[in-house]
Order: C-alpha cells, then structure tokens, then sequence
C-alpha cells in the first residue's frame, strides 16, 4: 500500500509541474478604459450611426482638454470617421515580456468579417508585417500584410502560439473568467455588452477559436468615399 502510494503521490506530482510548466501567467491587457491598455484598434472605441455607411462612428476618448489642447483638435477630427484606418497601426499590450520571435502571421493574424452592407470579403485571412516590441511597454506594435477591405469588419486574432520570455504560451482568452483581464466583469459598462457580443459572434468564425488569447472586433473607414468628398470639394 505505501509503495503504491508513494508512486500515486509521485505521478500526481509529476502531473502538477508539467501543468505549470505549460501555462503561462502573462496575458494580453485588456482594460477597455484605456486604448493603450487593449488591442487597438476596437470597435469598443465607436459607436452606432446609422447616418454612416459602415454603421458606426468612430469615439475615441478625449484626454483633459485644458492641458492636451491639440490633442483634443486631433481626436475630434478623427471622431468624424465611419471606422479605423485600412492601413492601421495596431499595438497589443501584454501584462510582461514575450519572445517577439513567436509572433508571425500564424500567431497573430486578421479575419475578415465581410463588408458591412454586402458580406463581400467575408473569411479573407490577412497576416502581418513590421512587427515591433517595444520592452517598456511590453507592447507589440505591427501592420497588417496588405491593405485591408474598407467599410468592413475585421477581427485582430491573437493565438497562444505567441510564448512569454520563458517560452511558455501566453494565457488564452476567456469571456465567462471572472479574472482581471477579458473577464466579463471587465468588459461591462457603456457599449461593452454590445462589443462583447461581437466579441462571441466573431470568435464563433475562428477556426482553433480554443487557442485565442485576445480578440479585438474592429471596422474599417469608407477610404473611397472620403477621396469622392474631396474631389467633389
């Protein structure tokens, strides 16, 4: 009985490091008060405007408007915008280091969720380039691959191939956590139900949506209608 005991213990001990040993403590930021402290761009930082071809309106937050004077005048022209850039910089904050030479187009990608008024483009993976870490941050910054579709939804798809600084997978994302970071709790407040659900709709198109460690849902600006503004002008 006590070597048969002494071997249970032995394997359940054995089990336990090789858990550890495979999960990582480091996650994708995801503190929607902040657009530096979550994937970015986001369609969290938007809302509805039926006036608008893509349906939204672009809402950043403003900073204090009596110290950030130009700031404020830039912000408010870009809350004008139907959606966020088809050439975006878009940064992903961790909670420490990770090894920038996990992250490649299959680790980190975009998907296409088509054309808001006709589906057009709908399943398009797009990959990324000029990828950048910046250490004091811990934020990973890059461009997608190739000029994305405009008027349409794309989502950012960061998968636990990306390994922290000892190489182990960073932690995958999980909605119904009641943790700090992509909890339900932190997701809750003005717009964040809605943009949860897009959240769970978009995850729903994901093949290996079990190996995701952060999501952003985002769309991007009508580019030929605003050239068609300035020609006409």
């Amino acid at each position: 009985f006590s070597i048969a005991l002494g071997f249970g213990l032995a394997l359940l001990n054995t089990l336990v490091v090789r858990a550890d040993a495979s999960s990582s403590g480091v996650r994708v930021k995801f503190d929607l008060s902040d657009p530096a402290a979550s994937p970015f761009p986001s369609d969290r930082y938007s809302v509805r405007d039926g006036a608008n071809q893509t349906l939204r309106r672009v809402n950043m937050p403003m900073p204090d408007c009596t110290v950030r004077v130009s700031d404020c005048q830039d912000i408010a022209v870009i809350n004008t915008l139907d959606g966020f850039s088809t050439q975006p910089r878009i940064t992903v904050p961790f909670t420490a280091a990770i090894d920038p030479g996990s992250v490649s187009s299959d680790t980190v990608y975009l998907l296409n969720l088509g054309d808001v008024q006709t589906g057009r483009g709908w399943g398009t993976r797009v990959g990324i380039n000029q990828r950048l870490w910046d250490p004091t941050t811990n934020t990973l910054v890059f461009e997608p691959d190739e000029l994305l579709q405009e008027h349409s939804r794309y989502v950012l798809i960061v998968t636990d191939g990306v390994r922290d600084a000892s190489g182990k997978p960073i932690k995958r994302l999980n909605l119904d956590d009641d943790g700090d970071d992509h909890s339900s709790q932190s997701m809750r407040g003005r717009g964040n139900d809605e943009y949860q659900r897009d959240l769970r709709d978009a995850l729903r198109t994901v093949r290996g949506h079990n190996r995701v460690a952060a999501a952003s849902v985002f769309t991007t600006q009508t580019s030929t209608g605003d050239l068609a503004k300035i020609m006409r002008q």
